[in-house]
């Protein structure tokens, strides 16, 4: 038996139990530089550079579902870009968000949307009979709405007489006396059919000039004045 040692690049080959009609033992030293370094064992195994392309196993490729150190690890075509993934379907996705809830009920886990842009609103085109832009009638509203002019209406009165200043609800705005009469009145009803007998607003006298008085009084069924004296005055009555 002989043992003889081959040098070969980069490691050391040592032949040992060397026998034509036996099998061969051969032992593996690798050399860094020209440092000889340990024996190649399972515990000190040979480094490899290069692009390896014989088949192999990666040590700890380990299970499915169970973390292994060794496992490989896969990057994206250029840095920090992700891996493509394709599906066939987006219907194969079978995603359930966690939390949808149910329409008017509010959930903590429904998904909200954002705009194009921090704090932008959602574009929302309506349509149909709730579409805002061709509405012509609205129905259901059980409001009543009351409008009023800005400016009133009037009557001039210069005899004494009943006059049915307004047939209809209004308002009974105010009086003014434009010329004085002599023990002369001015009474002002809440009354529509001009008899002005009922619903008395107020009684003004009309026997000093330049009265001036503001009432704004609202009068359900209309505006009727009675005027009377020993001489009549001349008064302007205003009224909505």
């Amino acid at each position: 038996m002989r043992k003889s040692f081959c040098p070969l690049v980069g490691f050391l080959v040592a032949l040992s139990s060397w026998n034509a009609a036996a099998q061969q033992n051969v032992l593996l030293n690798f050399r860094t530089g020209t440092t000889s370094t340990a024996q190649v064992s399972s515990s000190n195994p040979l480094p490899i550079t290069g692009t390896i392309t014989s088949s192999g196993s990666v040590t700890g490729t380990g299970t499915a579902g169970t973390a292994a150190a060794g496992v490989l690890t896969v990057q994206g075509i250029a840095s920090m870009t992700p891996v493509q993934v394709s599906q066939a379907t987006a219907s194969n996705l079978n995603a359930t968000i966690i939390g949808a809830g149910a329409a008017g009920t509010a959930n903590a886990g429904v998904v909200t949307v954002q705009g194009i842009a921090a704090m932008t609103p959602l574009l929302a085109t309506l349509s149909g009979t709730n579409n805002i832009a061709t509405v012509t009638t609205l129905t259901g509203i059980t409001n009543t709405v009351t409008t009023q002019e800005l400016g009133a209406s009037f009557v001039n009165i210069t005899t004494n007489t009943d006059t049915n200043v307004k047939g209809s609800a209004g308002t009974f705005v105010g009086i003014t006396v434009n010329t004085a009469g002599t023990t002369s009145t001015a009474k002002i009803y809440n009354d529509g059919d001009g008899t002005c007998n009922s619903g008395l607003i107020a009684t003004v006298n009309t026997a000093v000039l330049g009265t001036d008085l503001l009432f704004n009084a609202a009068a359900g069924t209309g505006v009727c004045v009675t005027t009377a004296g020993a001489a009549a005055a001349d008064i302007t009555v205003l009224y909505r």
